[in-house]
């Protein structure tokens, strides 16, 4: 159920790697900025990664994966809608920050789920990035055919089906039982 989360990450890392980083960066700042957008996409990566460490002791990782899920989703729609100017340097580079950020969920998350529910580790890592491997090329070879449009659906798409399908696997895995019957109840 893990498998479509696992290609997504690559698909989402190889889209700002790829799209964001040539629209925004390149075509838009000039190639000088292309360092320090990505190291603002670095850096947010690291500080969410910190903060994730220590809120992943109080919160569930569903509760990660769902609000990952709606900001990820915003931000691909930012991606197709938004065309910024030259002079949008702070707002290109709080852009970057945001797809750090949401990362570094999508990085953590999949993989500390796909590790607790693994019996063996190392090769459950390797699966994870074997797959993320897969979605990096799918997205880089789509760029030969495929407009911004049709790889932010194929995206959106893989990102709605794979988190659908870890939702019922955390509801297979953790079955509600219910209560005990109360007295007086009909």
């Amino acid at each position: 159920m893990l498998g479509l989360l696992m290609v997504f990450t690559g698909m989402q890392q190889a889209i700002v790697i790829s799209d964001v980083t040539k629209m925004y960066g390149t075509d838009t700042l000039g190639l000088g900025m292309i360092g320090y957008i990505m190291m603002c996409y670095g850096t947010s990566q690291l500080a969410m990664l910190l903060v994730i460490e220590k809120l992943q002791k109080r919160l569930k990782p569903v509760v990660f994966v769902l609000k990952g899920f709606l900001v990820t989703q915003g931000l691909l729609l930012v991606l197709y809608i938004w065309e910024p100017r030259s002079d949008s340097v702070y707002s290109i580079l709080g852009f970057m920050s945001l797809w750090g950020a949401v990362d570094a969920v999508w990085q953590s998350q999949v993989q500390g789920i796909l590790v607790s529910s693994a019996t063996r580790k190392e090769p459950a890592v390797i699966c994870y990035r074997v797959c993320q491997g897969l979605g990096l090329c799918i997205v880089f070879f789509s760029a030969i055919a495929l407009s911004l449009l049709y790889k932010v659906c194929l995206i959106g798409g893989t990102l709605v089906l794979g988190v659908i399908g870890y939702l019922v696997m955390e509801v297979s895995n953790n079955p509600v039982t219910p209560q005990e019957n109360r007295a007086f109840d009909v």
